[in-house]
């Protein structure tokens, strides 16, 4: 070991004389140089640094040196050095120099701090030097490389450290430069080193390194070369290096003597930069205390026993093992028993006709592959334990189960052949652990029955851990498993492979009285199962939690998962990133209830190639809130709905299904069932995709009793569709209603591309359709019924409805006791039918309401029947204002406007008709004998009428028996190429003005 304080003071010493002996010396200047050094191995490691002489003379000078490490590791380092270097007197063409380095390096997140103290004596040709390397021993904690190990029959934690290393090197070599072939200025150079801590083995270690050196000794110049290093700590190492040192600056500036020349060489080498190890040599060290390994919950273990098929011995090493007759007397409470193959299978009775072995509590059942994670005596620390040994075959008769387990049991690491129950337990507790095993047949893989005959649990909680085990063909289920605790069940099933299932793949039935069950299905494969894949019914005293993810089904006859929970508090799923291949029912499944609480589900990211029924089934009801996310789920070929959803709520429906995808449904893509009682419907389906739907897209039925309705269908695009592609049905009795229906893409439906069905009863209802493009239907483009007692207000802008065989737009509204206000504006309607926006309002009784009907700068071409078109019966009050619209093509009229018995006030004006039958015809008629009144001089101004037909204006009160009027002011419309300005049939009280007509 090296004396740190003593390094220190010689160092000191050394640097005083040097510099003592420099006094008097002319000053020069040498040209500071930018290094760059690399190493390519397994990693690249590349360092840069600058080498600034910072006093100079013709024989002597001081620099620094300052250097930082690179590379592709995780590994940072720092260099900074102070140098001293000078010609000797008494020899020609030899330095000798001293340095001081200071390093820090930042390695298994730690910071680590090294002095490196060095000497050199250089030629022309030779190098010698010296490097001490002296760390502040320090050890850091390592808990990655924590270790298990077994001594005198008990287990012990050794905890893993890390120490920095103390260390000495000496380096000699040759650099060929009087040659003339091609080993001019090759270098080669042996090393030798030792680094050295306490609780560490030293390390001792060799080094071969040659290059060659290119270039200008004065100027830029590079080495390219190879490195071996061996030591018996890490081993051997061959690496490809490379150098290249730039000077920059001013240096010495009068004439050179040959470059080549002794001289030269020597005073380029004073610039050189130190040769000295690149790391802080970090190592693991011995744990000088070792303390028994605990159980994760603080107990202890008991010993260790090791068990062969033939073994004879006390079972207390692999050399010395028992076999399991004997087992049963050697092994108490806690042991860890270790099964090794080396003498053939092992029966649990001794032969092939016994029954079962019964583990007792606590006990850990371990072969090769097993894995049994244990603490620090502290509590502090977590590491594996995995036994060195052949891996272990137990198996039985048919008719007899293998294991039997106990309270705080393990099994780990062994295969299983046969057996009745290949592992089975009945009122076990605590934490029960089966993880990398491998069963190959048998009647039920795990059998775990802690149900009792009446409602009192039998067992106070229950930890399960099944995972990584890899099974076979079963003629039951594979892992069944019902518990009714007190506290709470805790499940895992994670990382499993299921071959084939006659019955369900897994079977969970859960019931905790007084807490909550909390289950996780994680990364699991199965094959094939003739039932379910997942079959789990829970039901919880507080809250059950669920997470079933990144689950492989293929060939699963009924669902891949149902779930039928109900807990008296809260229900949290995560159905996450699951791939269903085949499923003969349902890909999911799931009935949830909440007694006294809230349901919060997430369906993210699953796919379902195949199902023969609804891709999700699932029907959610809570006491307080549902809140549900759906999204980012992909649909194959469906044979029912590909969502079946209802959700009903005491409080809130919060429901959101996104990004999903529907290749092919036989009934509905999305079907929605929402009921609210006391709260909010808080609806959004957004960006879904849905190619063929050989019934309705999208369904929504919503139905809030007292509260309000938000409903958002945005930026879906739907390419194929048997009925409606959007089809909503909203009854809300005393709240509010948004409704927003934008920015989606509709294509071939053989219904309506959008119907909105509402029946409204207090406060406001809002209806918002937006930039759509509805193309391609036998029935309407857009099909709104509105009903009830609320204040109505619809906007319908900026849409696009292409080749449909009926309306573009049709409006129905039917008994309307509130006031109602529609606009319908910006909307392009070509290619249509029969007319291009319908609006149809009825009342069955006499009202006060006002309705206001807003329809401006539309475009309509090539309708074949009325381009707009009204009826109203029995309104009261009704203004419309149709302005600035473009008709083209129009097959019969362009404004064909109805009214019995109804009142009608507005204007019609701004709009350019072209080609129709007749622009505008007012019609009016008597509903039970109640006249319509077009009232206050109707306005028809400043309009374009274009084309042939009939006439501009038509007025007809012929078919009134009660005195209707149509009272009408024409001013400043451009009346083109008609047969008639005006025909009038029994119109009252026009006036015209200021048009211009041929």
């Amino acid at each position: 070991m090296l004396n740190k304080k003593g390094s220190y003071m010689l160092l000191l010493v050394l640097l005083l004389m040097v510099v003592s002996c420099s006094v008097g010396a002319q000053d020069v200047s040498r040209a500071p140089r930018i290094n760059f050094n690399g190493i390519t191995g397994d990693d690249f490691i590349g360092q840069a640094g600058i080498l600034y002489p910072f006093k100079n003379t013709e024989d002597s000078l001081w620099f620094t040196d300052f250097r930082y490490r690179m590379s592709s590791d995780d590994v940072d380092e720092w260099n900074l050095g102070l140098g001293y270097r000078k010609k000797l007197e008494n020899y020609d063409n030899r330095i000798a120099g001293a340095y001081i380095f200071k390093d820090r390096r930042n390695e298994y997140d730690y910071d680590w701090d090294m002095w490196t103290v060095g000497g050199e004596l250089l030629t022309d040709q030779w190098d010698f030097r010296l490097n001490g390397y002296i760390t502040d021993d320090e050890t850091i904690d390592a808990p990655q490389n924590d270790e298990i190990i077994v001594k005198s029959q008990k287990l012990y934690y050794k905890e893993g450290f890390l120490s920095s290393m103390n260390g000495l090197d000496f380096e000699v070599g040759k650099r060929f430069v009087d040659r003339d072939d091609w080993f001019k200025n090759v270098g080669v150079y042996l090393k030798l080193f030792s680094f050295f801590e306490d609780d560490v083995d030293t390390m001792y270690g060799h080094q071969l390194r040659i290059d060659k050196q290119f270039g200008d000794l004065n100027k830029t110049n590079w080495k390219l070369g190879a490195k071996w290093r061996d030591d018996d700590t890490r081993g051997s190492e061959t690496e490809a290096t490379f150098a290249v040192s730039i000077p920059f600056g001013k240096g010495k500036s009068e004439n050179k003597i040959d470059e080549d020349s002794k001289e030269e060489i020597v005073e380029a080498r004073m610039t050189e930069q130190p040769e000295r190890d690149l790391d802080i040599v970090v190592v693991e060290s011995d744990d000088p205390d070792l303390k028994e390994a605990k159980n994760l919950d603080g107990s202890s273990l008991g010993d260790v026993i090791y068990v062969s098929a033939e073994g004879t011995g006390d079972g207390s090493s692999k050399s010395n093992p028992t076999n399991i007759i004997e087992l049963n007397t050697l092994a108490g409470e806690g042991d860890v028993i270790i099964f090794m193959g080396d003498d053939g299978i092992i029966y649990p009775g001794g032969s092939e006709e016994y029954s079962n072995y019964a583990l007792k509590n606590g006990q850990k059942l371990l072969s090769a592959s097993g894995e049994l994670v244990l603490s620090s005596e502290n509590m502090d620390k977590q590491t594996v334990f995995s036994p060195d040994v052949q891996q272990a075959v137990l198996s039985n008769s048919a008719a007899n189960d293998v294991l039997v387990l106990a309270d705080d049991t393990l099994v780990s690491g062994i295969q299983f052949n046969n057996g009745d129950n290949i592992i089975s337990g009945s009122g076990v507790s605590g934490d029960i652990t089966i993880t990398n095993n491998k069963f190959i047949k048998g009647t039920n893989g795990i059998y775990i029955n802690n149900d009792s005959e009446d409602s009192e649990a039998i067992i106070d909680n229950l930890k399960v851990n099944i995972s990584e085990n890899n099974f076979g063909n079963f003629n039951y289920d594979t892992i069944y498993l019902s518990s009714n605790t007190t506290n709470k069940n805790d499940v895992n099933i994670r990382g499993n492979d299921f071959a084939y299932s006659s019955d369900n793949a897994v079977e969970l039935d859960l019931e905790s009285i007084e807490a909550g069950n909390n289950l996780v299905l994680e990364d699991n494969k199965i094959l094939l199962a003739d039932d379910e894949a997942f079959y789990i019914n829970l039901d919880a005293g507080t809250d059950n939690t669920v997470q079933v993810k990144n689950n492989y089904f293929e060939n699963i006859d009924y669902d891949a998962v149902y779930l039928n929970a109900e807990a008296d508090n809260n229900n949290g799923f995560q159905i996450l990133d699951n791939d269903i291949k085949l499923a003969g029912d349902s890909g999911l499944d799931i009935d949830i209830t909440s007694n006294n609480g809230s349901n919060d589900i997430e369906i993210i990211g699953n796919s379902i190639g195949m199902s023969e029924y609804d891709g999700f089934e699932i029907d959610i009801d809570a006491a307080l809130d549902n809140t549900a996310n759906i999204s980012n789920n992909y649909f194959g070929t469906i044979e029912d709905d590909g969502i079946d959803f209802s959700a009903d709520a005491g409080e809130n429906n919060i429901l959101s299904f996104t990004k999903n995808y529907f290749n092919l449904t036989d009934y509905d893509a999305i079907y929605m069932n929402a009921d609210a009682e006391n709260g909010i419907n808080d609806i959004r389906v957004a960006q879904n995709t849905i190619d063929s739907a050989f019934d309705e897209g999208i369904y929504i039925y919503s139905n809030n009793t007292n509260n309000d309705l938000k409903l958002i269908v945005e930026d879906n695009k739907i390419h194929s569709s048997d009925y409606a592609a959007i089809d909503i049905s909203s009854y809300v009795y005393s709240g509010d209603s948004e409704i927003v229906i934008q920015n989606n893409e509709v294509e071939s439906s053989f219904d309506n591309p959008l119907e909105v069905y509402t029946y409204a009863d207090g406060g406001l209802y809002e209806l918002n359709v937006n930039n759509n493009s509805f193309k391609n239907t036998p029935d309407d483009g857009l099909y709104v019924s509105l009903r009830g007692n609320s204040e109505h207000q619809v906007n319908i802008n900026e849409n696009l409805i292409e080749n449909v065989d009926d309306d573009g737009i049709d409006i129905y509204m039917y008994d309307l006791s509130g006031n109602a206000v529609v606009n319908i504006t910006n909307n392009q309607i070509k290619n249509l039918t029969n007319y291009g926006i319908y609006l149809h309002s009825s009342n069955s009784f006499s009202n006060s309401a006002e309705y206001i009907f807003n329809v401006s700068g539309n475009q309509l071409t090539n309708i074949l029947d009325n381009a707009i078109n009204t009826n109203f019966y029995r309104m009261n009050n009704v203004e419309m204002n149709f302005t600035n619209n473009k008709l083209n093509n129009i097959g019969r009229n362009g404004f064909n406007i109805s009214a019995y018995g109804s009142t009608i006030s507005g204007e019609l004006s701004g709009n350019t008709v072209d080609s129709v039958d007749y622009a505008v015809r007012l019609f009016t008629g008597d509903y039970y004998e109640v006249p319509a009144v077009f009232k206050e001089y109707f306005l028809i101004s400043e309009n374009d009428f274009n084309g042939t037909g009939f006439a501009a204006v038509y007025l007809d009160t012929s078919y009134s028996n009660s005195g209707a009027e149509i009272n009408v002011e024409l001013n400043d419309n451009l009346m083109n190429e008609y047969i008639n300005m005006l025909i009038q049939e029994n119109g009252d009280n026009i006036t015209i003005t200021g048009n211009q007509a041929p």
